[in-house]
């Protein structure tokens, strides 16, 4: 299976998160970022980290072309990095195709998740006083 999780850690607690040995992993603070892949379509996702942003998108942005074109940006990242500082949280209406994804804003400490505009792909959640976890797949919850 293919997906990705972020978790965070609300108490600053240190989990020993083994069942994602095999994940590619972004660590910022107190939040673990995992994506697992198994190669295929690779061009059609994002594990980023920036000075300051955290991209996952897992799926594929059909008008990305059409939108780096008309937003002057040369890759995604460029791309989601530039919608989102124009239109905040808004930005996802902008894309369209089968995706879902996450980008967290690490001056502000904010996460947006986001499915596709069809609702296809789905995020979700867990909120306890503990933790904060946002998925891509119900099955990376075990």
């Amino acid at each position: 299976m293919n997906g990705w999780i972020s978790i965070v850690s609300k108490a600053n607690h240190s989990y020993g998160w083994n069942s994602f040995s095999g994940f590619e992993k972004i660590e910022y603070r107190s939040t673990l970022f995992f994506r697992e892949t198994d190669g295929r379509f690779h061009q059609d996702k994002v594990f980023f980290e920036d000075t300051n942003h955290i991209i996952i998108i897992d799926g594929i942005i059909l008008n990305l072309n059409e939108l780096k074109y008309e937003y002057k940006c040369n890759g995604v990242t460029e791309l989601i990095i530039k919608l989102y500082n124009l239109f905040q949280d808004k930005f996802i209406s902008y894309l369209r195709g089968p995706f879902s994804g996450l980008l967290y804003n690490k001056l502000n400490n904010s996460v947006v998740s986001f499915g596709n505009h069809t609702g296809d792909m789905p995020v979700y959640y867990y909120d306890s006083d503990s933790l904060y976890i946002v998925s891509s797949d119900l099955y990376l919850f075990d």
